[in-house]
C-alpha cells in the first residue's frame, strides 16, 4: 500500500494517516480494555518507531506524530 501511495503522491504532496499506537499512554493505561484492541477493526498496531521505519523504507519522510484527541 505504501508503494502505491508514494506512486500516486505528487512530489510535494503529504499523506495523513491515523493508526493505533500500541505504545501510547492510553494503551498502557487501559491495557486489554484499550479501544484500539477492538478486532476486527484494528488488526495491526504500530508504534511511532514502526511507522517511521515503514515510511523511511519506502523513501518517504515522517514529518509529525500527533496523539488522537
Amino acid at each position: 500500500y505504501l508503494s502505491e501511495l508514494k506512486r500516486l503522491l505528487k512530489p510535494t504532496g503529504t499523506i495523513i494517516i491515523a493508526v493505533p499506537n500500541f505504545k501510547s499512554f492510553d494503551a498502557n493505561f487501559y491495557g486489554r480494555h484499550w479501544a484500539a484492541f477492538d478486532v476486527p477493526r484494528h488488526i495491526w498496531h504500530f508504534s511511532k518507531t514502526a511507522i517511521e521505519k515503514l515510511f523511511t523504507e519506502k523513501g518517504m519522510q515522517l514529518k509529525a506524530v500527533l496523539p488522537m484527541k
